[in-house]
């Protein structure tokens, strides 16, 4: 799957919201807590391709990206970030809690790993009523460090669960690490990176037809914790 130009245009748009997102934020116009997700854009954008109708997808607290890319409707997600009750979520999640099962967001949680059981209880009702559906959990590194982590793991891999597991690696943590728990859990452990996109939408295409198949896929990220890493930054967006 190469990246064509919808998929740009979607990443762009991304990158527009939250710089608007950002000096409002600044200027203590937003109420609440906004987590910047402007790096996640490429992987958001890959995910929101590959993902089919009843698909759900749960995220961690930097949720904006994905919210955007799944298709949430910008009114009502500035309506979220407000505070409104005219939003899908009434104004009650804000950014870390984001939900819109319409477009195949599961929810966001602040909480490090809740993804991970949230996709795992989704994707034990698809298996339960044979729903030909894909449960995808999108965590950061730091998620090695709790128990959920290698439960999910676990648990996904003895009960062929079609969950598809995205660890968001910043570069805080080795990058073998997480592709030896893979192993030592019977679990393919793929590593890609942002920078070439066309290899990161192929190897999450793959990962989700065999998740599809019950057989429960890892995937490890490596995504730039800056926002000089988008090429569509020098865009002039007034």
């Amino acid at each position: 799957m190469i990246p064509d130009h919808k998929f740009f245009m979607k990443w762009a748009e991304i990158v527009a919201f939250e710089r608007r997102l950002r000096v409002l934020q600044t200027a203590s116009l937003i109420p609440g807590i906004v987590n910047a997700s402007q790096s996640d854009a490429p992987l958001a954008v890959c995910l929101s391709q590959v993902m089919q109708p009843g698909d759900l997808l749960f995220v961690d607290h930097r949720s904006i990206a994905y919210a955007i890319a799944l298709g949430m409707s910008l009114k009502d997600l500035w309506a979220e970030l407000y505070g409104r009750n005219s939003s899908v979520g009434g104004g009650w999640s804000g950014s870390l809690h984001l939900v819109d099962h319409s477009h195949g967001l599961g929810g966001a949680n602040g909480i490090v790993g809740a993804p991970l059981g949230w996709a795992l209880g989704s994707a034990l009702a698809d298996r339960v009523f044979q729903n030909d559906q894909v449960s995808i959990a999108v965590v950061g590194d730091r998620v090695t460090e709790t128990g959920i982590f290698y439960e999910s793991l676990q648990i996904s891999q003895r009960w062929s669960l079609p969950v598809l597991v995205v660890i968001r690696n910043n570069t805080h943590r080795s990058l073998d690490t997480i592709g030896k728990i893979g192993q030592l859990l019977g679990i393919p452990c793929h590593q890609e990176s942002t920078t070439c996109l066309d290899q990161l939408s192929n190897t999450l295409q793959t990962c989700t037809e065999r998740v599809r198949q019950g057989s429960a896929q890892l995937v490890e990220v490596h995504v730039s914790a800056t926002d000089e890493g988008s090429p569509v930054t020098k865009i002039p967006w007034h």
